[in-house]
């Protein structure tokens, strides 16, 4: 646990053990000792927990594809047979180049 003192401050325990807290800076101390801190003036400092943003997993173009074949709109495709960069642009989120999706494309067709 974390505590801090307002003042300078000897922590001593029963069982032997002691502490200095100087004024103003925080110190990690076991929970027993900060306890007896605490009882002798100082106070507690809360744990900072920080909010961690988890951004959700993109599909892979590879992945997002194999949906367009598996959902087989004529409309998502070309008079190639291969994906609309259009339509790939509004699943992804982003534009790739022609290569880009045809390499994909490949991939799909021979797996």
């Amino acid at each position: 646990m974390k505590v801090v003192s307002d003042k300078d401050l000897f922590v001593s325990t029963a069982w032997g053990a002691n502490i200095w807290l100087k004024a103003g800076v925080e110190a990690e101390v076991g929970q027993q000792m900060g306890l007896r801190a605490i009882e002798l003036g100082a106070t507690h400092v809360p744990a900072v927990v920080e909010k961690v943003v988890i951004e959700p997993k993109q599909d892979s173009l590879v992945t997002v594809l194999e949906k367009l074949m598996d959902e087989g709109d004529p409309k998502d495709f070309k008079a190639d047979g291969y994906p609309k960069n259009s339509v790939v642009k509004s699943k992804m989120g982003k534009a790739y180049t022609a290569d880009e999706i045809s390499e994909a494309w490949e991939s799909v067709l021979n797996s």
